[in-house]
């Protein structure tokens, strides 16, 4: 759930307690309130079981009033905040480690560092966009069911939350970190490079539309047929740089067998 509807959850208990016949006046300092729907995870049944358990085990003041700060909403959570500033340096260096942790194929770092996120109340939406980059970035065609493992975790979060959405994220991370890797999608930003430093070139006349001289690979046996795709000025370009793994090596070694034969 979002953040207004977890604060409408929260003054929904109030008003609760307030009209009971043993009616109780509560108010929450900010920091309680930011640390109950943080630690709640948007799953708001976490959110008021926190928030009755907070208000339940709390004595009234001699206002007669029950007064929930940090330390009673850390208590009714059962879980205390680590050093992990979300806006400053070690946010960074945390998520940092995480995904050079899951490039470097490491498991356990993996999940020693995700748990630290995680214990540390950060946002699973950031680390699932992590993910996913990570999925293209660091494995790329070596498995391309990577991302589609990671955006099926990612959606299947968001039905359940936490705490079972934990699963999905372990098994989103320990995914990644196992997989074949390949950065060879880095390869565009040579395209992008190529495509800046030239002044000028033409679409083959083959290849423009409705064109009478393209020949169409569907037409021959295995879907191949040599042919250029390149305009003229810079035929034998080499952009793509393959990896050798995974599904990539056995595409790229398939391609070449097509180029030879």
């Amino acid at each position: 759930m979002a953040e207004n509807d977890l604060q409408k959850i929260i003054q929904k208990v109030i008003t609760y307690y307030s009209k009971k016949k043993d009616s109780k006046k509560v108010s929450l300092t900010h920091d309680a309130i930011s640390h109950l729907i943080k630690f709640s995870g948007g799953d708001a049944r976490t959110l008021i079981n926190a928030l009755e358990m907070a208000i339940e085990t709390t004595a009234k003041n001699d206002a007669k009033e029950i007064n929930i700060n940090l330390s009673i909403a850390e208590d009714a959570l059962q879980k205390k905040n680590i050093v992990y500033d979300k806006n400053g340096q070690n946010h960074y260096d945390v998520i940092s480690a995480f995904i050079k942790s899951i490039r470097g194929s490491d498991p356990d770092a993996t999940l020693f560092w995700l748990a630290n996120m995680l214990e540390a109340g950060e946002d699973p939406n950031f680390i699932f966009r992590r993910l996913l980059i990570s999925a293209s970035e660091d494995i790329g065609i070596a498995d391309p069911n990577a991302i589609v493992v990671v955006q099926s975790c990612c959606d299947a979060f968001d039905r359940v939350g936490f705490p079972e959405g934990l699963y999905l994220l372990t098994q989103a991370s320990l995914y990644l970190a196992i997989s074949p890797k390949s950065n060879s999608t880095k390869s565009i930003f040579k395209a992008i490079e190529t495509i800046k430093s030239i002044n000028a070139f033409d679409v083959p006349l083959h290849l423009k539309n409705n064109s009478n001289s393209y020949v169409n690979p569907h037409h021959y046996p295995g879907n191949w047929v040599l042919q250029e795709y390149l305009p003229k000025s810079l035929r034998g370009l080499k952009i793509w740089e393959p990896n050798n793994n995974g599904w990539e090596k056995t595409q790229y070694e398939e391609l070449l067998r097509k180029k030879e034969s």
